[in-house]
């Protein structure tokens, strides 16, 4: 039960292809700014250079608090995986402590 998640690089993979998708985007945006010229009104070309800016910044700061909370997931996963551990021995050694009665039950 403590193991069933898919690999730690299945989903490393993912993020990185969302961080460089979105960096791709920013680099897109700036194409479009500075390189590029567009048949559309200067409204539009701004209205666009912002939305696939805004696109790429979008994909990155979520690559990295996905990231970012993946590590505290599997701190806390490890963690857990030690308490429960640590708890199903200290059960299943009041089980069968021999110093109780058999009437007696742990609590």
């Amino acid at each position: 039960m403590d193991e069933v998640t898919a690999p730690v690089n299945i989903h490393k993979l993912f993020l990185w292809v969302g961080a460089l998708i979105g960096i791709a985007l920013v680099a897109a945006s700036k194409l479009l700014k500075f390189g590029v010229e567009i048949v559309v009104s200067e409204s539009m070309r701004e209205f666009l250079i912002d939305i696939v800016f805004e696109s790429g910044v979008a994909l990155i700061g979520a690559a990295l608090t996905a990231y970012l909370l993946g590590i505290l997931l599997n701190n806390q996963q490890e963690n857990a995986a030690k308490w429960r551990t640590a708890l199903r021995e200290k059960i299943s050694e009041a089980e069968y402590d021999p110093s109780q009665s058999k009437k007696e039950k742990p609590s």
